[in-house]
């Protein structure tokens, strides 16, 4: 899971378009589907979108791949006050006509998560610690990091459970991933400037030239994971 920046001044979403006419207090009442599909579409291309470069929010695989929806990281249904509350919203996998295609038990991501929602344990990504939570092992199975407190690794074991995250499908490419990754850095160790543009290739923001769109690729914390130092230090050059 990768650390998302939301702006300090909260966005608010009745300004986000000009045909939006009605108040947030009248569109609270009528509720989020009643939300204006261009301001949704406003939302996503000029906000959510580009904050999280083009990736899923909780499992980081690329929004294009199944599909996206907005996600309330707590759950409007339970948190209704939180139901327009920008802090409140990322993309997630899948969008709705892509999840009718999954079984349930193979889905992942906020779809998966549903109503579920402790806040005294789910791990957020607008947490600016979740990063050190998880470890990526070459099996492609996401586990506490070892260094965490039981308290601690408990939380990482529900979050993982209510999202999913060790869905066989992300298992396989996390572990084709890092099984391609680790023979590469350790031909490289011994030569520093080709492992660290290896390194920069890899994890830097790149620009899509058909969408224009900033990206990262995919599963970019488990890449980071696998440089070590030298991937946290490109991460924060990158202001990632």
């Amino acid at each position: 899971m990768r650390y998302i920046k939301k702006p300090l001044n909260p966005i608010k979403l009745h300004c986000l378009s000009s045909k939006y006419k009605r108040s947030l207090e009248k569109q609270r009442a009528i509720g989020w589907k009643s939300f204006n599909k261009c301001c949704k579409k406003d939302l996503i291309d000029n906000y959510l979108s580009p904050e999280q470069y083009q990736l899923c929010a909780y499992t980081e695989i690329a929004l294009q791949e199944f599909g996206y929806h907005i996600e309330h990281i707590k759950p409007k249904s339970v948190y209704s006050q939180d139901t327009f509350n920008y802090q409140n919203l990322v993309l997630s996998c899948f969008s709705s006509e892509n999840l009718k295609k999954e079984a349930f038990s193979t889905c992942f991501g906020g779809q998966y998560k549903k109503n579920e929602y402790d806040a005294d344990k789910f791990i957020s990504p607008l947490d600016k610690a979740c990063e050190g939570y998880f470890s990526y092992l070459p099996n492609g199975r996401v586990e506490p990091h070892i260094d965490l407190s039981s308290l601690e690794k408990e939380k990482v074991l529900y979050t993982c459970n209510i999202l999913n995250l060790n869905a066989p499908y992300l298992i396989e490419r996390r572990k084709k991933l890092i099984t391609e990754t680790i023979p590469i850095i350790d031909e490289l160790l011994e030569h520093e400037d080709a492992l660290a543009h290896f390194a920069e290739m890899d994890l830097s923001i790149k620009l899509n030239p058909d969408t224009m769109d900033e990206e990262i690729n995919p599963f970019y914390s488990a890449r980071v994971q696998q440089f070590g130092k030298l991937g946290r230090d490109i991460k924060k050059k990158n202001k990632l």
